[in-house]
């Protein structure tokens, strides 16, 4: 993984938040209402699904990236 920018402590402590707000962004079944996105970020979701069809060894679920997230960038 690349390297994380250097947060201030505030920016630090703002994390947990902002990843509750991203994971609240989508909807119960996890997808972001399609009013809100444009034809060209619906076609690339429908690219990007379709690749994790063919290798869903490629996606990693959203609890393990938070966690990870969370992980890396705490204090």
């Amino acid at each position: 993984m690349a390297e994380q920018p250097r947060l201030s402590a505030d920016e630090r402590d703002e994390i947990p938040t902002l990843l509750d707000e991203l994971s609240g962004f989508f909807g119960a079944d996890g997808w972001r209402n399609d009013s809100d996105l444009s034809l060209a970020q619906k076609e690339e979701r429908a690219r990007r699904l379709a690749e994790l069809e063919d290798n869903p060894a490629i996606g990693v679920p959203w609890e393990e990236v938070r966690a990870r997230l969370r992980q890396q960038l705490s204090p």
